[in-house]
């Protein structure tokens, strides 16, 4: 059986509609992008399909085909042949037969007239050439021949669906898909798609590096707009209204539900309601984001309510912030996220806190919060991570978490939020201002 390799994104379900971010990034980056995963297929074949939810802010789809064409359309669908992929005249559907090996070729749904008036206009052609790089762009109908022709020549599938589903879980909702799959390719061998993807989604280009700055420093503004307007008596909600203006007013988008914990609230890890009004003497725990053309950040500050920090707090503070210059100073290329832990944890356990430190002290960030990337693995230069530790103590009402941005380097590291005020005076000194 002739070996064809090949990678294709497929999606199912209802129309939805385009959701482009800001400026695309140039055609060329996902290009390289997608010739790096050709590269690392030595064989077979990777299957992704675009499935996502639809919420207050829009598609959230599968980040792996946004990542590989910069096209955030649900329906969509990418298909990869490193080898090629020839197709038969007979085949139903093949029109498109003109004796070409085709090695990349983009599906995109139709938009029907119901499609037009409830969600408006799909992706052109042309744009999506553009944003993609992409040369062939098919409509997504064609997509049953293409798939046949693709894994009748194959032996080994990339899928990416919970393991559980690979495994063939009985209730998996990708079971039924895959179920059907092995009944008309039953020689395919199924792996996970992620070990092709995820690697290269870890270390981060000159140009990821710009938008989550860009993310990063509107993070920040939102910040600063908080500590200048927060008071006793306004409702937590409000602060996560201060900053939803800020981000909203330049087109950007929370990366997550906000957490806006205040007095007993900032004990609370992962505190959503957001419907306690502050109270004077009481910290609060901010722990945001801001998402801007599909990349995000996650920045956690601690302030007091009254602008100034009591002796308690501020000893607490004091405490976290050693703990995260710890971790921070233990961040190289090589290093792995236990170690970054054990620097962070060991200041705060020596300090006889070590049970109120719940929570692990980094994890990736990217187009996810929680972005892709072994946990276990050394750090690669590149790689775009977090550094958070924290306190919480119920019985004194007192949490504090302090949370930054931090790109790892061949020598070290660079905090790319470290010009929001994240000491006690230069948030004392930003409160002074309301």
């Amino acid at each position: 059986m002739r070996m064809v390799r090949l990678a294709v994104l497929l999606s199912a379900g209802m129309s939805l509609p385009v959701v482009l971010l800001g400026d695309a990034m140039p055609g060329e980056e996902y290009a390289l992008r997608r010739q790096k995963v050709l590269e690392a297929m030595e064989e077979g074949v990777l299957l992704l399909r675009n499935s996502g939810t639809f919420g207050a802010d829009g598609f959230q789809g599968n980040q792996d085909f946004y990542y590989l064409t910069g096209l955030s359309q649900e329906g969509g669908a990418l298909l990869l042949a490193p080898g090629g992929v020839r197709f038969r005249s007979r085949e139903p559907g093949a029109d498109y037969y003109d004796g070409k090996i085709y090695r990349e070729i983009l599906l995109l749904p139709e938009a029907s007239s119901f499609d037009l008036r409830w969600d408006g206009p799909k992706l052109a052609e042309a744009e999506a050439r553009e944003i993609s790089g992409l040369e062939t762009v098919l409509p997504l109908g064609k997509f049953p021949a293409i798939l046949n022709a693709a894994l009748s020549d194959a032996s080994l599938l990339y899928f990416e669906a919970p393991p559980a589903a690979i495994a063939g879980a009985a209730g998996d909702p990708d079971l039924s898909f895959l179920k059907n799959l092995r009944e008309r390719f039953f020689w395919l061998e199924i792996r996970n798609a992620a070990v092709l993807v995820h690697p290269l989604r870890v270390v981060k280009s000159r140009l990821e590096l710009d938008r989550i700055q860009r993310a990063v420093d509107l993070t920040g503004e939102g910040i600063r707009e908080v500590l200048g307007q927060a008071r006793a008596g306004i409702l937590e909600s409000e602060i996560e209204g201060i900053i939803g203006r800020v981000f909203l007013g330049q087109g950007a988008r929370f990366s997550f539900p906000p957490i806006v914990g205040a007095g007993k609230n900032s004990t609370i890890l992962h505190y959503r309601e957001n419907s306690h009004r502050l109270g004077e003497g009481e910290v609060v725990v901010l722990d945001v984001g801001a998402r801007v053309e599909q990349y995000a950040a996650d920045v956690s500050r601690t302030f007091p309510v009254s602008g100034t920090f009591s002796d308690r707090q501020a000893e607490i503070y004091r405490l976290v912030l050693s703990a995260q210059r710890a971790g921070i100073d233990a961040i190289r290329s090589g290093v792995t996220f236990s170690e970054i832990h054990a620097a962070s944890f060991r200041v705060i356990e020596d300090a006889g806190y070590g049970d109120s430190f719940l929570h692990g002290t980094s994890h990736h960030l990217g187009l996810d919060v929680h972005d892709v990337g072994d946990l276990h693995a050394p750090l690669p230069a590149g790689a775009v991570i977090t550094v958070e530790p924290g306190i919480y103590l119920q019985g004194e009402e007192i949490g504090v978490r302090i949370e930054d941005v931090v790109l790892v380097t061949e020598t070290g590291n660079q905090v790319l939020s470290d010009a929001i005020p994240r000491d006690i005076k230069a948030i004392e000194s930003a409160m002074s201002r309301k």
